[in-house]
């Protein structure tokens, strides 16, 4: 599977899409484990400050093409990179919480 995947993402040579396939994945990640109930999210820290890295100087762009969500703020400054990247995002981290 792994290999599955680095080779589909050596196939991609545009940047911005491979960017957006990983958010949806990773979206979708976050999605069905708060779905089953999970509290523990897919996304490692690693990955999600990369993903906050890579789209917060273009966080209104994502936003105008209907990838982000307006973000959930405040975002408190302790917060982990996971929960910055999906409150950035407009999703909301911990949904099952309320």
């Amino acid at each position: 599977l792994a290999d599955a995947a680095c080779a589909a993402a050596k196939a991609v040579d545009d940047r911005d899409e491979l960017l957006r396939l990983t958010m949806a994945r990773s979206f979708l990640a976050h999605d069905i484990a708060m779905h089953l109930g999970s509290r523990a999210c897919p996304l490692t820290e690693e990955l999600a400050r990369g993903l906050w890295e890579a789209t917060a100087p273009e966080a209104e762009s994502w936003r105008t093409r209907g990838v982000f969500a307006e973000p959930l703020t405040p975002v408190p400054a302790d917060v982990s990179w996971r929960d910055r990247f999906l409150m950035s995002a407009g999703r909301d981290p911990h949904a099952l919480d309320h």
